[in-house]
């Protein structure tokens, strides 16, 4: 369970590291992933809080769920199910609008995978 411990504390720190960097740098991130970034005050906000707070929030909740053998399978479900919706809704997006770039496929590859071992885990931790 050591494993699957660290691989919920990895999770809580990609998306507390990713939603501080949102936070402080939108424009900089947006550009990085996906080759353009907001264009207006308000849509500058929106990144900041939906992919600053909002992730910067998650990393925490994953971070207490890690901290505990008592909470580690609430953590690893939680894991399986916020990448799995990333990955399905990734997948979508790649799908209906097409010409996605290298970052796109690295995240859903990294989303489906960790959402797969996740799900493991937490069979594993339900036994």
């Amino acid at each position: 369970m050591k494993l699957m411990a660290a691989i919920v504390w990895l999770s809580a720190i990609f998306f507390m590291v990713y939603g501080l960097l949102f936070t402080f740098l939108p424009s900089i991130m947006a550009s990085a992933v996906t080759g353009s970034g907001p264009d207006t005050a308000s849509s500058m906000i929106d990144f900041r809080s939906t992919y600053g707070g909002l992730q910067f929030g998650v990393g925490l909740i994953l971070a207490v769920l890690a901290n505990s053998d008592k909470t580690l399978p609430l953590g690893l479900l939680s894991v399986t199910i916020i990448l799995g919706g990333m990955a399905l809704a990734r997948a979508w997006g790649i799908y209906v609008d097409g010409n996605p770039n290298i970052v796109m496929y690295v995240y859903l590859v990294m989303e489906s995978g960790t959402a797969f071992v996740t799900l493991i885990g937490y069979a594993m931790a339900r036994r």
